[in-house]
């Protein structure tokens, strides 16, 4: 499998998969069919047109494409830290393939590279649970749902709207420090586990915020920094923390499932 970016020259492959995306997913996606077919291919090729801050990605396989993703950063002065991944899909002939995730990792790997970017953004339909499963497992979280966020006819969609941070450590680092919405938003959508170290909390369910957190929370496994005894606290979607306190036990291996 090859992944590079599209150019003008991609054009007519674009064209035909972006039709067959949606004419098989409408729900996914904001442009309708009959939109889309209406635009010219020299249209198709100029938004293929890349720019350091703005392109698509695709993947091919026995030179078909069969695979893409696009990528714009925001220009405004006071939104450059953000950027948006757009109509991501994987035709159904080779999904199960981690076409999706390759796709995902050169779109992040790109982003890191970016001066003075912080976060991607991306919305999903709310009853997508592959795709949703799929940014998950890239370290995305739903940090809002915009309920009737699309139309068709009487009929609405409702959009999960995902972010990932881009200076957040990957799994097997030490975490990097997370203030506000980063703290509550994890990759399993809805709440996060936050771990602080064992000095300052005490039993009294109040974390202490002076506390460098040690470990990030990657669905249901926790992987910190090796030899700490920890003590985690349940943070739920409003902000609030649960009565329970959870207790990790030391271990040299630096993974510990929750209790």
């Amino acid at each position: 499998m090859e992944i590079r970016l599209l150019t003008p020259s991609d054009a007519p492959l674009f064209q035909t998969v972006r039709l067959q995306a949606l004419k098989e997913q409408p729900d996914a996606f904001a442009a309708t069919y009959e939109e889309t077919a209406a635009q010219s291919v020299e249209h198709v090729a100029k938004r293929l047109s890349p720019t350091p801050e703005s392109f698509v990605i695709g993947a091919f396989q026995d030179k078909q494409l069969v695979g893409n993703v696009g990528f714009k950063r925001e220009k405004g002065k006071k939104l450059r830290h953000k950027a948006v991944i757009w109509g991501m899909y994987v035709v159904p002939e080779v999904r199960r393939h981690g076409v999706g995730k390759a796709l995902l990792k050169e779109i992040i790997a790109r982003a890191r590279e970016m001066e003075g970017l912080e976060q991607l953004m991306l919305t999903v339909n709310a009853e997508n649970e592959p795709a949703r499963r799929l940014y998950r497992s890239m370290g995305f979280c739903v940090f809002a749902t915009e309920p009737r966020a699309m139309k068709e006819g009487n009929r609405y969609v409702d959009e999960d709207h995902m972010i990932l941070f881009l200076n957040a450590t990957p799994i097997g680092g030490q975490a990097a420090r997370l203030t506000g919405p980063a703290m509550r938003c994890a990759p399993d959508g809805r709440s996060t586990m936050h771990l602080y170290t064992g000095a300052g909390t005490g039993d009294s369910g109040v974390p202490d915020p002076s506390v460098d957190p040690r470990a990030v929370h990657r669905g249901r496994t926790i992987h910190f920094k090796s030899g700490a005894n920890m003590s985690g606290y349940k943070w739920m979607e409003d902000g609030s923390i649960a009565n329970r306190v959870i207790r990790l036990p030391r271990t040299d291996s630096g993974v510990v499932k929750e209790t």
